[in-house]
C-alpha cells in the first residue's frame, strides 16, 4: 500500500511537470487569436475581459485596466486593455487592435496607462488583478 502511494505521488509529479512544460507562455497567450473581440472595433472591453481570464488561468500575472482618454481635438472616451508580466519580469500591454504586445515602462496602472496611451489618458477608472499573482496591490 505504501509503495502504491509513492508510485502515485511520483506519477502526479511527473504529470504536473509535463503540464508545466506544455504551458502557454504569456506572449503566446497575448497573441492568440481565439480571444473574443480580437481585431474588432469597439470590442476592447470584451477582449480585455477574455484575455485577462485566459492569462490568469495560465498562471500569469495580469491586470485588467480601464481608463478615460481625451485627445487634442477634445474627443474622449474609455478604453480597456490588459497588462501582463512576462517570464523575465517585464510588463507588456495588449488590446483588441494590437497585433503583438507593447512593452511598457512603470510599475503601476497609472504609469502603464500613461505609456500605453501616449499621453491621451487622464484617469484610471478600473484596475483589477488577482491578488494571488500580482506584485502590485491595486486600489
Amino acid at each position: 500500500m505504501k509503495m502504491m502511494k509513492v508510485l502515485m505521488m511520483g506519477g502526479l509529479m511527473i504529470t504536473g511537470m509535463f503540464g508545466l512544460l506544455n504551458a502557454e507562455s504569456a506572449w503566446e497567450t497575448a497573441i492568440s487569436t481565439d480571444v473574443k473581440g480580437k481585431g474588432g472595433w469597439f470590442t476592447c472591453l470584451n477582449y480585455s475581459k477574455d484575455l485577462y481570464v485566459k492569462m490568469s488561468k495560465n498562471g500569469h500575472e495580469a491586470h485588467f485596466i480601464i481608463y478615460e482618454w481625451k485627445n487634442e481635438s477634445r474627443t474622449q472616451g474609455r478604453h480597456a486593455f490588459v497588462v501582463y508580466k512576462d517570464e523575465k519580469g517585464r510588463y507588456y500591454g495588449m488590446d483588441n487592435r494590437l497585433q503583438q504586445p507593447m512593452w511598457l515602462t512603470g510599475k503601476n496602472p497609472e504609469q502603464w496607462v500613461s505609456f500605453f496611451s501616449k499621453g491621451t489618458a487622464y484617469k484610471v477608472i478600473c484596475h483589477y488583478g488577482d491578488k494571488k499573482t500580482i506584485g502590485y496591490a491595486g486600489k
